[in-house]
């Protein structure tokens, strides 16, 4: 089996990491150099580990939440990641709330091939949504180590994260399903976005639209409903692929118009741009 060193770079060179950018040091070596940094460390306990060995959740918790004060705790409306960050992306500040640390179901994980994770842990929620640190975390025996880190925003109990290749490039594919979270016919938004690691960070690289829900009217119809569906994105070395269906069905459950498409995501320059927009703009609604 490959040395651990090798295989944590392979799996840094998979999610985009920029190796050693997060910390810079004149004197480091050369071996230093080929693999990542660690932003954060923390010191690791046989009270942090289950019967198995395996890390228990409010590991992960005090090491990427600064102020942690054990499940079941409150946080401090100034509780920040372990690099000094926001747990909540700006854009949902105003309608999370900073919730009491709880136990593995508040914690999502995505197992790499060399034994660290990538973790989301829900420390922010409103209804139906949940935010907090995202972040690239390596458990040892002695200590724990956060090499990448950011704030996501998502559904509760309908995200998932996945590791996929574009082009040339790989990133963290984040899949939140928040029609999952809705009852009936209710508009709604589903959403796919990539992220890459640049200097530590999580950066948001592109977003597309998977599923989403409108209710309308039209003229000599009176109400429909507007549905638009995706198939699983494919991906290959012009980027990433993505067809579209929409429907408008009346009140009936009648098709009264259709269309479909194919967006293409193309990889330049770090991000992945659309080429081309979504047939959802392509039909008119109220």
């Amino acid at each position: 089996m490959p040395p651990r060193s090798a295989l944590l770079a392979a799996t840094f060179a998979a999610l985009g990491v920029a190796c050693g950018a997060a910390v810079r040091s004149h004197i480091e070596d050369q071996a230093r150099r080929d693999v990542p940094i660690a932003i954060c460390q923390k010191p690791v306990s046989a009270a942090d580990m289950d019967p198995a060995g395996k890390p228990l959740p409010q590991l992960y918790w005090s090491v990427l939440v600064t102020g942690f004060g054990g499940m079941g705790a409150p946080l401090a409306p100034t509780a920040t990641d372990c690099a000094g960050n926001a747990l909540i992306p700006a854009e949902d500040v105003r309608s999370m709330v900073l919730r009491k640390a709880a136990a593995a179901e508040d914690m999502t994980t995505l197992e790499n091939a060399d034994g660290s994770q990538v973790v989301w842990i829900r420390a922010a929620a409103d209804p139906h949504r949940a935010a907090g640190p995202l972040a690239v975390v390596l458990a040892l025996p002695t200590e724990i180590d956060v090499y990448a880190i950011g704030a996501y925003a998502g559904s509760s109990q309908h995200t998932r994260f996945e590791s996929v290749k574009v082009g040339p490039a790989s990133f963290l594919a984040a899949y939140d399903d928040a029609c999952a979270d809705v009852k009936g016919d209710a508009d709604c938004e589903s959403t796919v976005s990539f992220y890459s690691v640049q200097a530590g960070r999580f950066d948001p690289v592109a977003r597309a639209t998977t599923t989403r829900t409108q209710n309308g009217t039209m003229r000599d119809i009176g109400k429909v409903v507007f549905r638009l569906s995706t198939e699983a994105p494919t991906f290959d070395d012009k980027g990433m692929h993505l067809k579209e269906k929409l429907s408008v069905r009346d009140s009936s459950d009648d098709e009264v118009r259709r269309a479909q498409g194919e967006r293409l995501f193309t990889y330049k320059d770090g991000v992945l741009a659309a080429a081309g927009e979504s047939v959802w703009a392509q039909v008119a609604k109220p």
